[in-house]
């Protein structure tokens, strides 16, 4: 028995589909799916069935949801009934969401090209179209749906990347074009669509793929593309006997928390930092702060996934380990190894000191626009700060160093 979300709410069971009907329906199982594992409160679901102005009769009705439910699903133990709410209680590969998780991960780690190419080509599979998308305009699904777009768009690069890596050349290009058109404004994706169509003999093509992204960057965004991709397009105008390749673009955030909820008034406070960044076209610096358990990284991290898009030049994350219990704090100078290491700078190229390897990062952001998580620091006094937080929710603070920093936002 399945629950699937990739594409319309439904269910498989015994190899049949079981359809749900009813918008409320579908929407309280998608909750307890989104939130599979874990107690979903009453108060939650009705918040995501039925808005901010629930009817009086709003637990009576959720009620008779569940009950429906249990027996779409196959017994009373598939909701249990736990305070404040409801448990789905299924296996780990019961949602077609934690497949496609599970098989990601398999891909993105596994060492050979073919074991990559096989797992995110599963995981790809599971899409039916839009997650979700027969409850769209559910404001906390809405948030789970775009999640999970974001997730199928690192699947799809990811496996674009491995293809690349077996000469599928040519036969990537209407994936890519098709790609290209469902997201105009994603730099990595007409890098690769430059690339493949170059490596196919079709240079005149790629250079009208990148006027196409340079228009809508400047009409969408009033920007102009990043430096790796301009240096790319360089490479094509001068016919450079070596076949020129994709810029390296990191993408190490790790994958979005599911079921995010919560947190709009940080979230809309990183948007209009960014914001004011595009316009004075400088970098800023965003602290989120707060006491252990309120969510900071959750925050971070699906805050991080939605604006990926405008940091075409790569997305770099690592963990600080600021409050590790065995005292296992990251160095500074490891942590910037391993940055120099995702935009393939070699071991042997990489600086012995501190200050060496922050100028060589520097370097190598020079004219990028990338995004940089820095998660659990310990040292505050070293972060933007103002006043006192609310004990129970992060904070966000922001400003903009008078100097360069290491992320140029977009």
């Amino acid at each position: 028995m399945q629950v699937r979300l990739l594409g319309p709410v439904d269910v498989t069971r015994d190899g049949a589909l079981r359809e749900v009907p009813g918008l409320r329906r579908k929407a309280v199982l998608a909750t307890l799916a989104v939130g599979r594992g874990a107690v979903v409160s009453t108060d939650r679901l009705i918040g995501t069935v039925w808005g901010e102005d629930p009817p009086a009769t709003a637990v009576n009705t959720l009620q008779r949801h569940v009950s429906y439910l249990r027996q779409v699903l196959g017994g009373r133990d598939t909701i249990v009934a736990r305070p404040p709410g409801y448990l789905l209680a299924l296996d780990d590969d019961a949602t077609d969401v934690t497949v496609a998780e599970r098989l990601i991960r398999q891909g993105t780690e596994a060492a050979e090209p073919a074991e990559r190419v096989r797992c995110l080509r599963a995981a790809l599979a599971l899409w039916r179209g839009r997650a979700l998308a027969d409850v769209a305009g559910l404001a906390q699904l809405d948030v789970e749906a775009e999640r999970l777009e974001v997730l199928r768009l690192h699947a799809q690069s990811a496996l674009v990347e491995t293809r690349f890596q077996l000469g599928e050349h040519a036969q990537l290009v209407p994936d890519l074009e098709r790609l290209a058109r469902d997201h105009p404004l994603d730099e990595g994706l007409h890098a690769h669509l430059m690339t493949a169509l170059y490596r196919s003999g079709r240079p005149a093509d790629a250079l009208a793929a990148y006027q196409r992204l340079r228009q809508a960057l400047a009409g969408d965004l009033g920007l102009d593309p990043g430096q790796g991709i301009r240096d790319l397009e360089a490479a094509i105008l001068r016919g450079d006997p070596g076949t020129p390749h994709a810029a390296v673009v990191p993408a190490q955030l790790p994958l979005a928390v599911r079921g995010f909820a919560g947190h709009a008034d940080s979230l809309v406070r990183l948007d209009a930092l960014v914001q004011g960044a595009v316009a004075a076209r400088s970098t800023v610096v965003c602290a989120v702060s707060g006491p252990p358990g309120v969510g900071k990284t959750s925050l971070a991290v699906h805050w991080a996934h939605r604006v990926a898009d405008r940091y075409p030049d790569g997305q770099l994350y690592v963990n600080l380990r600021g409050f590790d219990h065995r005292g296992a704090v990251t160095d500074p100078a490891e942590a910037l190894r391993g940055f120099l290491h995702a935009f393939r700078v070699p071991s042997d190229q990489v600086p012995a000191g501190l200050d060496e390897r922050a100028g060589r990062f520097r370097s190598s952001l020079a004219g990028k626009r990338v995004l940089i998580i820095l998660d659990s620091a310990r040292d505050a006094d070293r972060l933007p700060r103002r006043g006192d937080r609310q004990p129970h929710s992060p904070g966000v603070e922001g400003h903009r160093p008078r100097t360069a920093g290491a992320a140029r936002p977009a």
